[in-house]
């Protein structure tokens, strides 16, 4: 990021984001990250109670699916699904927000006397800070109205990070709620999710590969992850697509998605690497845990569903 941008942490530590330093100045963020963007594509069913109330548009939050998620309701699944993940820290753009995703007008909500579906994420911030244990690290315009609720600000200059939190920010909402507050609390973490890999065929019998720099290839499915960080890098790319391969394998059945996901990254770690390779699969580089999770619900033969415990069981979930 570059040009006339200041950068603001919101950490879920009091004393703001847990930052390390290494020649240059650049920072080292201490736990997983995730960089949210609003890509209109398929999500769900994900719990979106933290963030929308029921509407024509979103009947049920709690189990929104749908093939073209609008841009507002896409950064709120993706946060959902980042941090179904394990991400503890969430990376965004001002300049890539969706206008009206996660801001309000009380003034006019005061007009309308009502308050819109959406709820503003800036009214969500210390929430999901002091109840989920979230921070948030978000690229700005220097005028941006978002540093005043920063716990930390950063400015980048000429390539280095200069701590600005005294001289600029104003730390007026450091509490659970902002006073005045009319947005109802942010609910329980939602529990975690269960997914089932349809395919055809054995899973074995599958053909991977990178798809150029822009996704990969598995069976005759083209998985676009040109708006994940995997986009470019085709070592990566290569192992997520024989990653892919092997979920094909162990998730035939539901099995929750941390289950899954940690199968997958333990797969990844020192020499179980190079046991994934296979001919045309070689060179292969260690993705991260966010971004296996960032693949695996972009693939059409993922299918995901609530807690297994809330809803009724099938023939199908003994098999």
């Amino acid at each position: 990021m570059t040009g006339n941008y200041r950068m603001f942490g919101y950490s879920s530590k009091n004393e703001g984001m847990d930052w390390g330093s290494v020649p240059g100045g650049a920072a080292l963020l201490a736990e997983p990250v995730a960089t949210l963007r609003a890509t209109r594509r398929a999500f769900g069913p994900v719990d979106l109670g933290a963030f929308v109330r029921a509407c024509p548009e979103v009947p049920d939050p709690g189990h929104y699916a749908t093939d073209d998620a609008p841009p507002p309701l896409a950064l709120a699944a993706s946060l959902m699904e980042s941090i179904e993940a394990g991400a503890r820290i969430l990376v965004l753009d001002e300049d890539e927000i969706p206008v009206g995703a996660f801001g309000g007008d009380p003034r006019m909500e005061g007009v309308l006397a009502d308050a819109p579906p959406l709820h503003p994420f800036a009214a969500r911030l210390a929430e999901l800070r002091d109840r989920w244990g979230l921070s948030f690290l978000i690229a700005t315009r220097a005028l941006s109205a978002w540093r005043g609720l920063a716990d930390a600000v950063l400015i980048l200059r000429d390539d280095r990070l200069e701590d600005a939190t005294d001289a600029v920010s104003q730390r007026a909402w450091t509490g659970v709620t902002r006073a005045g507050a009319t947005v109802r609390a942010v609910p329980v973490r939602p529990a975690t999710r269960s997914l089932r890999v349809m395919t055809t065929g054995a899973a074995g019998a599958l053909k991977v590969a990178a798809w150029g720099g822009r996704g990969v290839r598995v069976g005759e499915d083209l998985v676009d992850l040109t708006d994940t960080t995997l986009v470019g890098d085709p070592a990566r790319l290569r192992t997520v697509a024989a990653l892919l391969k092997r979920a094909a394998a162990i998730g035939s059945a539901w099995r929750p998605v941390e289950e899954v996901l940690d199968a997958l990254e333990e797969a990844t770690v020192r020499d179980a690497l190079d046991r994934l390779e296979e001919p045309g699969l070689v060179d292969l580089a260690r993705p991260s845990r966010i971004e296996i999770a960032s693949a695996l619900v972009r693939w059409k033969r993922v299918t995901f569903r609530g807690d297994a415990g809330r809803l009724p069981q099938t023939a199908e979930d003994l098999q």
